[in-house]
């Protein structure tokens, strides 16, 4: 996830209902990124974006429906419309909501793999207010998962209490915040953290993706770290049509339509 920053849209009244509207007639679309291999250049995955009616900017879309208590039912149902049609291999990267994710503490929801399989899943924990609050909370979390899928936090480095949830969590992947590797070809400061994230994930067993890749000099930077994986406009906007991105070269799928920034959580 970690492209470009968004502003969020004024939380109007009709932009209220459109929200409210989204749930009920099931309209929102999906774009999807493609996530890299850094070294061999190939696409080992996608991640699902939501996108909504006139281009409502997603961040906006999920505050308001937070407002208006639909919250757990608008993620269901952006979950629901990317596993129905996934890309036709790789893993599939998707988002989870924190009332979704505090649903699943208090043992309300559990998820499903869809036609995707649950092996191919990896589902995204949102930064920092959607994190699991302790171990307790992460066991939780884990059982309402579909066995065999894999749990990712999402722009780790981004909050003040990340080596916190890291620990509590013990992820399978990690994504790594923009704000680490943007730039990191020309700061040892930010390389050196990427390095003692890489140290722990090895450790652990847990895989290391890169958010937010644009420039190649990172890329190379980041692949002589020892980064496996990249996501970013370097490789990929993301794209309505996942048809022509379901596997291969990275640079496939770059002629696609390109899309707005991702979905915030």
């Amino acid at each position: 996830m970690g492209q470009r920053p968004v502003m969020a849209a004024p939380l109007r009244d009709g932009c209220g209902r459109g929200v409210v509207k989204q749930v009920r007639t099931r309209r929102p679309n999906v774009a999807w990124q493609p996530v890299v291999d850094i070294a061999a250049g190939v696409v080992v995955g996608h991640e699902a974006l939501a996108r909504f009616a006139g281009g409502q900017d997603p961040a906006a879309a999920f505050a308001i429906a937070e407002r208006r208590g639909v919250a757990l039912q608008l993620d269901a149902l952006c979950r629901a419309q990317a596993l129905r049609d996934p890309p036709r291999s790789g893993l599939v990267f998707v988002n989870l909501a924190p009332a979704t994710v505090a649903a699943m503490e208090d043992g309300l929801v559990r998820l499903h793999a869809g036609s995707a399989g649950p092996g191919r899943i990896v589902w995204e924990l949102p930064e920092r207010a959607g994190w699991p609050r302790d171990e307790r909370a992460a066991a939780a979390v884990r059982a309402a998962l579909p066995p065999g899928s894999r749990l990712a936090l999402d722009d780790f480095g981004a909050g003040s209490a990340d080596l916190e949830k890291l620990v509590a969590v013990r992820p399978d992947v990690i994504k790594l915040a923009r704000a680490l590797t943007s730039g990191v070809s020309r700061s040892p400061a930010r390389a050196a953290l990427v390095e003692a994230v890489l140290r722990w994930a090895r450790r652990f067993g847990a895989t290391v993706v890169a958010e937010g890749v644009e420039l190649r000099e990172d890329a190379e930077a980041l692949r002589r770290l020892g980064v496996p994986w990249g996501q970013g406009f370097l490789w990929g906007a993301p794209a309505i049509r996942h048809d022509v991105l379901g596997g291969g070269d990275a640079r496939e799928g770059q002629e696609t339509e390109a899309v707005g920034a991702r979905r915030p959580r």
